[in-house]
Formats: structure tokens, C-alpha cells, sequence
């Protein structure tokens, strides 16, 4: 993985932290937490999908940047989603 294909996918994760945490109200927390979130899910998505699929989701969604950033955007908003998730569920004992 080059430092390219990295920066992308933390901020293609940090947009999709930030968007599943303000379109979803019960599973935001807090504006920078989505943000962080979101990046470390977007910087682990595409490691994941490589071993999932191999190249097949570079190869869905054309390939290169566009499969870096859908992944990141993807990785980013489920582990935000899943993390706020279980904020809640921790909280309401």
C-alpha cells in the first residue's frame, strides 16, 4: 500500500464516519470521534476487502482511486455505525 492510497482512505473514511454520524442520530458521537472513527475504518476497509474479494472491488466500482475511496467511504461509515452501536447498547443497562 502506497502513502497515496492511505491519505485517501482516511479521508474518504473520515467522510464516511462523519456522514453515517450525522444522518444517523442514535449512532453519532460527537463530531471528531465520527471523524477519527471513520478514518481508522476507512484505513482498515480496503485491507479487508482485499482478503474478502481480492481485487473484485477495484474491479466493481472501476478499479484504483474509485475502489480506494468507495472502500474507505464504506469501512469508515460501518465502523462508525457499529461503534456507535454498541456505545448505545453498553449505555442503556
Amino acid at each position: 500500500m502506497d502513502i497515496q492510497s492511505l491519505i485517501i482512505q482516511l479521508v474518504s473514511g473520515a467522510v464516511g464516519g462523519g456522514a453515517i454520524g450525522g444522518l444517523i442520530k442514535q449512532v453519532g458521537m460527537g463530531n471528531i470521534v465520527n471523524l477519527v472513527m471513520g478514518a481508522i475504518g476507512g484505513a482498515g476497509a480496503a485491507p479487508l476487502m482485499g482478503m474478502m474479494g481480492g481485487a473484485a472491488m477495484g474491479d466493481m466500482v472501476g478499479g484504483g482511486m474509485i475502489g480506494t475511496v468507495v472502500s474507505g467511504l464504506a469501512g469508515g461509515g460501518a465502523l462508525t455505525g457499529v461503534a456507535g452501536l454498541l456505545k448505545n447498547m453498553m449505555g442503556s443497562k
